[in-house]
């Protein structure tokens, strides 16, 4: 984790995924836009202990926050990790500085990666920032050879 002086503050990126989903993730936001600082992530396997993922969670958002704040990612609502960060952002100790967004997509990923380098953008916008690019990253393919062929 690079916390260099005289950066400018970001806000910290965790994924949080079954299995090895939220590396994978990191690995291609990083191909395509370079390795980035203050992003990490914590992956659940097959039989770890649900208490110790909630702690490395925990652990991890501390590590990648600066003092702005820490957006974590998750792949699925109802599952494990989503659920995990339910509780923690229900703690009071995490309130307003951690949000949680469920059904982890690359443009969501990129789209935070890179808005987060901008000065002045607070936690809140960011969040709903990814959260739209997450969601008008998704196409049906087919149809859009659909309307141009009408």
């Amino acid at each position: 984790m690079n916390k260099n002086i005289g950066e400018v503050k970001m806000v910290g990126v965790l994924l949080a995924t079954h299995g090895c989903l939220a590396k994978s993730f990191i690995d291609s936001v990083e191909l395509i836009i370079g390795q980035k600082k203050l992003i990490d992530c914590v992956c659940l396997s097959q039989g770890d202990d649900i208490q110790e993922f909630s702690n490395k969670i925990k652990q991890k958002i501390k590590e990648v926050d600066e003092g702005e704040g820490v957006i974590v990612f998750t792949d699925l609502f109802g599952g494990s990790p989503a659920n995990i960060m339910i509780q923690i952002i229900n703690d009071i100790n995490y309130q307003h500085k951690v949000y949680c967004i469920t059904g982890l997509n690359v443009p969501m990923l990129l789209n935070l990666l890179m808005l987060r380098e901008e000065k002045n953008i607070s936690l809140e916008n960011l969040y709903e920032q990814s959260y739209k690019a997450g969601v008008s990253g998704i196409y049906k393919v087919n149809d859009l050879f659909k309307l141009k062929e009408e």
